[in-house]
């Protein structure tokens, strides 16, 4: 009898273990899996973060470009206005040497000296009017002298 108690307890023990081990494998290999699972869960979290952060880099490189061509339309547009004052303060330096030719003559020296100081060459005669006499000078007459009406005609007639 003990032989068979005997092999009963072995059997009962050896598949006691056989359970174990069997228990052990699978979840070894469950474990097995769920690393796997996490591995590829990190491979596709990566590859997506590189993505994102692929894009984010594309995303500032033409943020940096367009900010550049805006800044250049920028200084396109100052250099043309810089150039156009520059052809402004050109026309105006021509006017103004023109005008310095013109003072430094003799005729604009005469004129000058004629009208705003008064000075006449030796032997003419200067004649101002009084002032508050009515007298205009006809350079600066607008209008025609009034000629006088019949009525003041005949009033002027003796009769």
């Amino acid at each position: 009898m003990t032989n068979y108690t005997d092999d009963i307890f072995f059997r009962r023990k050896d598949e006691a273990r056989e359970e174990r081990r069997e228990k052990r494998r699978r979840e070894y290999e469950r474990r097995e899996e769920q690393a796997k699972a996490a591995a590829q869960g990190r491979r596709k979290r990566r590859k997506r973060l590189g993505l994102i952060l692929a894009v984010l880099i594309l995303l500032a490189v033409t943020a940096a470009a367009v900010i550049r061509t805006l800044n250049v339309f920028e200084l396109i547009e100052e250099r043309n206005a810089y150039e156009e004052r520059l052809k402004s303060l050109q026309a105006t330096l021509e006017e103004r040497r023109a005008e310095l030719e013109l003072v430094d003559s003799p005729e604009y020296l005469e004129q000058q000296a004629r009208s705003q100081l008064g000075m006449i060459f030796e032997g003419e005669i200067l004649y101002k009017p009084r002032p508050n006499s009515g007298y205009v000078p006809w350079e600066e007459q607008e209008e025609e002298v009034p000629q006088p009406s019949q009525d003041e005609d005949n009033s002027a007639k003796p009769h």
